[in-house]
């Protein structure tokens, strides 16, 4: 059988059922630089929809276009000027690992854009279009898609929140929020605690042409409170509790920088993430001196106005520093009513 007729018996042209093992056998051949480059130019020829969708499928089956850069150049060229959605929808699994992946994101067709975001090769500039996408009308299924692929991603972290805090959107409000949630759900919750609060200084020294120091403020403010709500819906891991607890007793030259932040995480802390809270302050509190033990305070008499039911473990700890911080335990008694 020609190469040509086995394209034809694996595509849908083909109606009995000897379209699985054709579909099987060629799959299973091997493809080299001259077979590859035999499917494209009958890719580029005369070749029914059906039939291109099965080619750009075998070429993709086979990463034909990662191995053979002509045959991505190929590939390309013909989803550019492709007009059958079924058959674009493969040319674009085809290129998967390609850079010219990305300028499918916005196709009308969500099955398209899908491969697309599945397709996309893993490093900086092509996570830069994705997220663009993502907050400019990139579909929900697309979406989530993305979602999976981020650690997929080096280094995430810092690339997602400086891209957040210079990116412009045409609407910042309830969708905007809702998938910074579903983005920071993904990330490792510490590397994303620490990077939203050092972003300021970064981004003073490294954007400050671009974005003036108020509005740099209040887009980390949005994005902590975004950050806090994903905490309300996932949980605090130990790691976060330990990163910001340490924050807290070694920080204190920028600690008020970040302290509504430090409020409002502890506010949404569940019972078991709050005692461990108080168990570390317990920890801490040994070796740490009258300034660190007030900050430490602070966040037990806040955590017991969130957690009033933990009033007496909270009060257990800090009735060991009654001595250096008079009246501290009656702080935690008014929270608490």
């Amino acid at each position: 059988m020609t190469l040509r007729e086995q394209i034809h018996a694996a595509s849908e042209r083909n109606r009995d059922e000897s379209r699985l093992a054709a579909v099987s056998s060629f799959k299973a051949r091997v493809l080299d630089r001259e077979t590859a480059r035999e499917l494209c130019e009958y890719l580029q020829g005369d070749l029914y929809p059906a039939e291109r969708t099965v080619v750009a499928q075998v070429l993709g089956y086979h990463k034909g276009a990662v191995r053979f850069p002509e045959v991505g150049a190929a590939l390309h060229a013909q989803a550019e000027r492709e007009s059958d959605v079924i058959a674009l929808r493969a040319l674009v699994f085809a290129l998967q690992g390609c850079d010219a992946v990305t300028q499918f994101l916005n196709n009308r067709d969500v099955g398209v854009v899908l491969e697309a975001v599945i397709g996309a090769p893993a490093h900086t500039i092509s996570l830069q279009a994705l997220l663009l996408s993502a907050f400019n009308g990139l579909p929900n299924r697309p979406f989530e898609a993305l979602c999976c692929r981020l650690m997929a991603f080096e280094d995430i972290v810092p690339h997602v929140v400086a891209f957040l805090m210079t990116a412009e959107f045409k609407d910042v409000g309830k969708v905007f929020d809702e998938r910074v949630r579903q983005i920071f759900a993904m990330l490792p919750q510490l590397a994303l605690f620490e990077s939203l609060i050092d972003v300021r200084g970064e981004l003073e020294r490294t954007y400050k042409t671009i974005w003036p120091g108020i509005w740099r403020r209040e887009r980390q403010r949005r994005l902590l409170e975004q950050f806090v709500e994903t905490i309300a819906g996932q949980g605090a891991g130990v790691a976060l509790i330990d990163g910001v607890l340490n924050r807290v007793v070694v920080d204190e030259q920028s600690y008020g920088h970040y302290v509504r932040f430090v409020r409002a995480f502890l506010g949404v802390l569940n019972t078991k993430m709050a005692l461990a809270w108080i168990s570390a302050c317990d920890l801490l509190g040994e070796k740490a001196d009258r300034a660190r033990l007030s900050r430490l305070a602070e966040t037990l008499v806040t955590l017991v106005k969130a957690s009033p039911l933990i009033i007496d473990e909270a009060q257990a700890v800090l009735g060991k520093w009654e001595a250096q911080l008079p009246g501290v335990r009656m702080k935690a008694f008014h929270a608490a009513r």
